[in-house]
C-alpha cells in the first residue's frame, strides 16, 4: 500500500480520482455531399475535486502543511494513490483549505497520541494530456 501524495506531499488520505481526458466521436458532413464520416477528437478531461486529510503533531505543523499546500499551486504534479496507481501531469488549479480539526485523543487510524490537529484540504485539479 503506497502513501498517498501530491508531488512531495504526503496525506493520511487522499479521496477522489484524477478525470482522464477522453475522446469522442465527431459527425462530419460535407455540403452537396453523399453520406457522412466520423472523426475522433481529442476532448478535455473536466476539472476534478480531491480531498486530502493529514495528521500533524502540532498547530505550527498545520500552518507549514497548508503553506506547503498552496506553494504548489499552477503547478504539474504527479498524484499517487493508497494503491499504487498515479496520474502524472496533473495541474494543480486551486487549494481550499476546509477545517483544522485538534484532536485530544487518538481517533480510529488517524493519530498515535493526544494532542494532534488533523487538516483537510479540497484540491481542485485538472490533467493535462
Amino acid at each position: 500500500m503506497a502513501t498517498p501524495s501530491i508531488g512531495s506531499i504526503q496525506f493520511t488520505s487522499l479521496i477522489g480520482r484524477v478525470t482522464k481526458p477522453g475522446k469522442q466521436p465527431t459527425d462530419i458532413t460535407w455540403p452537396g455531399m453523399d453520406g457522412h464520416g466520423y472523426f475522433n477528437i481529442g476532448k478535455r478531461a473536466p476539472l476534478s475535486q480531491l480531498i486530502t486529510l493529514c495528521d500533524l503533531d502540532s498547530a505550527g505543523a498545520a500552518e507549514s502543511h497548508h503553506s506547503d499546500c498552496v506553494d504548489i499551486k499552477g503547478s504539474l504534479q504527479t498524484v499517487t494513490y493508497a494503491d499504487g496507481q498515479n496520474d502524472t501531469n496533473v495541474a494543480i488549479v486551486e487549494v481550499v483549505e476546509v477545517s483544522v480539526n485538534h484532536v485530544k485523543s487518538a481517533v480510529g487510524g488517524l493519530g498515535s497520541a493526544a494532542d494532534r490537529y488533523v487538516v483537510t484540504h479540497r484540491w481542485t485539479v485538472h490533467k493535462v494530456t
